[in-house]
């Protein structure tokens, strides 16, 4: 039958494969998609953790980036958001890594884990002939300054990074040349403090197993009284 020179894939469905072979038809069914853990991973010690993204309107419109450094701990110490005017969107991608690592150099940190969500940046440290001339020349003197620390570069889907997404797209209604934030800036702490009712559960937990702990012979009616 024709059905078995067709390349199509049928439905995941038991009616479609009950049918398919009621007619002796090769089924051919659709790949199974594997999920992606999609997770911000810890530095090591020592080690400061640069994330990078950027936002624009339009395919020419105004544009920004944006960065947050985190510690070993996942604690925040230091966020930028710089506004572009109006840019393609290579340009920005370039630019945010740029500012990074210059900004990183500033601050005398030697042993940086740059991370954004663009493949192509990651390919662009080995090859000189994915960024445009325009910015070729910041690009050698950005290498230069990594091969001079500890320096370390990944990919991290776009899943993963939408707290640094917040703070570009926040420089993007400010307009602002450049903002410097010491403070955990109020668009993205909710991202970074932990829920009120999570360390409550953390708490009564710890006080649970300590009073089993010290008294292991104090009755379980006890001890929700004191909860």
């Amino acid at each position: 039958m024709t059905g078995n020179d067709s390349r199509k894939h049928m439905h995941n469905d038991i009616v479609d494969f009950t049918y398919l072979k009621f007619f002796d038809i090769t089924t051919c069914c659709r790949k199974e998609i594997s999920p992606i853990r999609v997770i911000w991973e810890f530095p090591d010690v020592n080690w400061v953790k640069v994330n990078t993204d950027g936002a624009t309107r339009g395919c020419l419109g105004f544009s920004t980036c944006a960065g947050i450094f985190r510690g070993s701990r996942g604690e925040y110490i230091v966020s930028f958001s710089f506004f572009l005017g109006v840019q393609k969107s290579l340009y920005v991608e370039v630019m945010r890594v740029i500012l990074a690592i210059k900004l990183a150099w500033s601050k005398d940190f030697r042993r940086i884990w740059l991370e954004y969500d663009s493949s192509l940046l990651c390919e662009s440290f080995s090859s000189f002939n994915l960024i445009s001339w325009s910015l070729r020349g910041r690009w050698r003197k950005c290498i230069k300054l990594c091969q001079e620390i500890e320096f370390r570069v990944s990919h991290i889907f776009r899943e993963g990074n939408h707290y640094t997404h917040k703070l570009a797209s926040l420089g993007l209604e400010n307009k602002l040349d450049f903002e410097w934030y010491d403070v955990l800036p109020a668009v993205i702490k909710s991202d970074f403090l932990p829920s009120i009712s999570f360390c409550l559960a953390w708490l009564g937990s710890v006080c649970l197993l300590f009073l089993l702990w010290v008294w292991p012979s104090t009755p379980w009616f006890c001890i929700f009284y004191f909860f």
